[in-house]
């Protein structure tokens, strides 16, 4: 859970919408500790908020993500599933669209 940043629910869009930008080379918005993303696996796409980055070393070099909700209470995030990769990584939150 995002709250009391981001309302979210069960139905297509949840209560807010957000705005992102993808990282890519084109455009190097890569994300920072304290950024709000947009992660997908293969369950579906939820928004965390990055509290962690590291480095792991090998072929290839891999950096992994630690996340978590703003309501530790009700959120679903790192302290269940652990470090995330980075490719998982969809979009930084730029803003919230809707509610204005």
């Amino acid at each position: 859970s995002m709250q009391p940043a981001l309302e979210g629910s069960d139905t297509c869009f949840g209560y807010d919408v957000v705005w992102g930008v993808q990282p890519s080379l084109d455009y190097p918005f890569w994300p920072r500790v304290e950024e709000v993303v947009i992660l997908v696996d293969s369950v579906g796409r939820m928004v965390k908020r990055i509290k962690g980055l590291k480095e792991e070393d090998g072929p290839p070099e891999k950096v992994l993500v630690w996340v978590e909700g703003d309501n530790a209470r009700l959120s679903e995030d790192s302290r269940h599933f652990g470090w995330v990769p980075m490719h998982q990584v969809e979009a930084v939150v730029l803003g919230v669209l809707w509610p204005p």
